[in-house]
């Protein structure tokens, strides 16, 4: 049986995860032409805890915007970096994932809305909602 989740239930598709998560830093990435916005840093209550994140990657894309966990790049057995075929960019493995798909994209939405609210126009160049 899954544990149960310490977050309320979803009530639409567009309802942000109201925990007490906090936005401790925030970072703009100047990558033009990238889907990277910047890096969040936040504070997530614990069982009386705070884990502390930072660079969480804040993306956009097609008028979607998202966070992600950090992640690591992937090494082969020789010690080389993996690419992706075809674009030479670097293949990335994640080091920690929600177990749930709606906690995820919850906690996404959240740091999303966090980032919104602190740097209303680190979106500006982006069409859409996100």
């Amino acid at each position: 049986m899954p544990a149960a989740s310490p977050y309320p239930p979803r009530t639409k598709a567009t309802t942000p995860l109201k925990p007490m998560l906090r936005l401790r830093s925030w970072k703009r990435a100047d990558k033009p032409g990238s889907s990277l916005v910047g890096f969040a840093g936040i504070e997530l209550p614990f069982r009386g805890s705070v884990l502390k994140v930072d660079d969480l990657p804040v993306c956009v894309s097609h008028g979607k915007a998202w966070a992600a966990w950090p992640a690591r790049p992937v090494v082969t057995k020789d010690g080389v970096v993996s690419k992706i075929p075809g674009t030479g960019k670097t293949r990335y493995v994640n080091i920690l994932r929600w177990s749930d798909r709606d906690i995820s994209q919850r906690f996404s939405d959240a740091v999303v809305a966090l980032v919104r609210a602190h740097d209303p126009e680190a979106f500006a160049d982006q069409a859409g909602p996100g």
